[in-house]
């Protein structure tokens, strides 16, 4: 059987005892658009499981219980808060195949501003993924995040879901204008989910090959500290290449902040770097520019640059796609 036919059999109703159709934690997931462990989650702490009984085999979701969280799903992504979206849900009655379910009254929406939940013009023409990607960051779903860029790493890689999934979406949510409540922030999710898709990448690789060192653009001694980000944004990029050099068994590191090029050169032979790769999307200024170059020695170190940021006069070779920068760094 194929992969095509162990999905469909995946997503296929069982008979329950009583012979009604059930199915399975993965088809519910899958029809619901969260995470397994979701599932589990709302089981937990709401009594949202499942009910139905199959002859030799675990507890499965009725209809009924798919209508229940189809409400659920469908209510949190509305901006109702879980506990009072699952009070509604376990109110609900009837089946799928009986008509849309009846509905308890719904609870007041909180009084506060919620992220919407569908994403802007600039993402509806292009990729499903993409698309899914950002409602799960709008809606503030980590979980679902953190799901949908782990199975992209998994089956593209590193870059492909960066430069084809994450930073689109970064990019859109960068771009939007519009206020949200304290604690709630679509990007930093996100970057939150992107970073942790990126340690499961290095946890779960053997390295093997050279000793690499991901820094940012350096900056004079006196606009070190500025140049130093409150949070991950500014070194994001930096732990995108890192994580794909680790792919190919790279020994990858990354230095945080932005630094003179004497700290970047100190701790390039702590870690006994071979190569030294600094990246950066945004224009390099001259000064930058500048304080990079000092780092280039023709008896040390070998230097490489990369990004969308440098323009002409770089101090070093320059692989402007994301796609080459495994192969040279590591040729």
């Amino acid at each position: 059987m194929d992969s095509q036919d162990d999905s469909t059999a995946a997503l296929a109703p069982v008979t329950a005892q009583d012979g009604a159709p059930t199915l399975k934690v993965a088809a519910v997931a899958r029809r619901l658009g969260v995470a397994p462990a979701t599932l589990r989650t709302w089981a937990r702490r709401y009594d949202l499981g499942p009910s139905a009984h199959t002859a030799g085999a675990h507890r499965q979701y009725s209809l009924e219980d798919l209508d229940r969280l189809m409400v659920m799903r469908r209510m949190t992504l509305e901006g109702y808060s879980p506990a009072e979206a699952a009070r509604v849900a376990v109110q609900t009655s009837g089946t799928t195949s009986a008509g849309p379910a009846a509905r308890a009254p719904e609870p007041a929406r909180a009084r506060e501003v919620q992220p919407p939940a569908e994403p802007g013009p600039a993402l509806r023409a292009t990729s499903p993924s993409v698309r899914s990607l950002a409602r799960a960051a709008m809606a503030l779903q980590a979980g679902e995040c953190g799901r949908q860029l782990e199975a992209s790493t998994a089956v593209s890689g590193v870059v492909e879901t960066w430069t084809g999934l994450a930073r689109p979406v970064l990019q859109a949510l960068a771009d939007r204008v519009g206020a949200v409540a304290p604690g709630r922030s679509p990007g930093a999710l996100l970057e939150s989910a992107v970073m942790a898709a990126l340690r499961g990448v290095a946890d779960a690789e053997p390295v093997s090959g050279p000793s690499v060192l991901v820094v940012r653009p350096c900056v004079p001694a006196e606009g070190a500290a500025r140049a130093t980000p409150d949070g991950p944004t500014g070194d994001l990029l930096s732990h995108v290449v890192a994580a794909a050099l680790r792919e190919e068994g790279a020994d990858s590191s990354v230095l945080p902040g932005a630094h003179p090029a004497e700290r970047v050169a100190a701790v390039a032979e702590q870690v006994d770097a071979a190569v030294l790769v600094v990246v950066s999307d945004a224009a390099v200024g001259s000064a930058a520019a500048a304080e990079t170059g000092r780092l280039v020695d023709p008896d040390g170190l070998r230097v490489l640059l990369v990004g969308r940021g440098w323009g002409d006069g770089a101090p070093a070779p320059v692989v402007p796609d994301l796609g080459d920068v495994v192969a040279a760094a590591l040729a």
